[in-house]
């Protein structure tokens, strides 16, 4: 059974305040277990958003990306995510979580789930370096954010939480169309993190479907099953150019051309 809310975590461990979005990941699987409420939840460590990530909201009914945010004006910030179209998602090696709902809508032709971006003041990401003391005071007022967000997990619930931060924090709200154009939850100009691919799309990790057995689940392209064998296929394109930058976008459409060949001639 399919978790009906999908929680990202974002951010590379030994980069600082990178941590936030993991280290508030770890104390929520916590919360969530100690009151048997886990079931609901599926949660997601990741040190980028990419394409494969659009995997990860299939069936879901709420959504959440929990990242540091660099030159934020208050300690913790809360939006509703909207979908943002190719020309103005940014670099597909480091996606924000709006071209992330925008690949689920290009693969499945459907609407994507409700999400929501909790952003959390960082001021460094040095390599080796702790979160700094700006980042944990941020973080503990993060979590109380986002204890109240687990304890009720509706999507008219979580639109209020906005709402009330929109009038708290206008300044911050102002700031939501500068901020994704820098990149990922405007962490600005931090080097971007290592090219390395989702864990989702590692053939080690999951079944690969042999193109040869292509299930016809009910005629349909725009199955589970096609989005699946369109990241796998994605997944060899880049490993054959290295994981080189700069070319997810590419090879996630060729996949999708060349598996919905499979699809269609059968």
């Amino acid at each position: 059974m399919i978790a009906p809310v999908a929680v990202f975590g974002i951010g590379n461990r030994s980069r600082g305040d990178d941590a936030l979005g993991p280290l508030l990941l770890d104390r929520m699987r916590d919360w969530l277990e100690a009151r048997g409420v886990a079931d609901g939840f599926e949660l997601f460590e990741e040190y980028q958003l990419q394409l494969e990530n659009a995997l990860d909201l299939e069936g879901r009914e709420l959504a959440l990306f929990i990242d540091a945010r660099r030159d934020s004006g208050s300690p913790v910030t809360l939006e509703a995510v909207s979908v943002l179209e190719p020309a103005s998602a940014g670099s597909s090696h480091a996606l924000v979580p709006g071209a992330v709902l925008c690949v689920y809508r290009r693969v499945t032709g459907r609407a994507s789930p409700p999400a929501f971006a909790l952003g959390v003041r960082a001021e460094s990401f040095d390599l080796g370096e702790g979160p700094s003391a700006v980042a944990r005071a941020a973080m503990e007022k993060a979590w109380e954010l986002l204890e109240s967000l687990a304890g009720d997990p509706r999507t008219e619930s979580w639109q209020a939480r906005v709402s009330t931060f929109r009038r708290e924090e206008t300044p911050m709200a102002n700031r939501t169309a500068q901020s994704t154009a820098r990149g990922t939850q405007g962490k600005g100009s931090v080097a971007p993190k290592a090219g390395k691919p989702s864990t989702l799309v590692n053939p080690a990790t999951r079944p690969r479907v042999p193109a040869g057995k292509v299930p016809a689940t009910a005629g349909s392209p725009r199955s589970a099953e096609r989005l699946r064998m369109i990241a796998e296929a994605a997944y060899f394109r880049a490993e054959r150019r290295g994981f080189a930058p700069g070319g997810e976008t590419e090879d996630w459409v060729a996949a999708e051309a060349e598996i919905d060949v499979l699809f269609t001639s059968r």
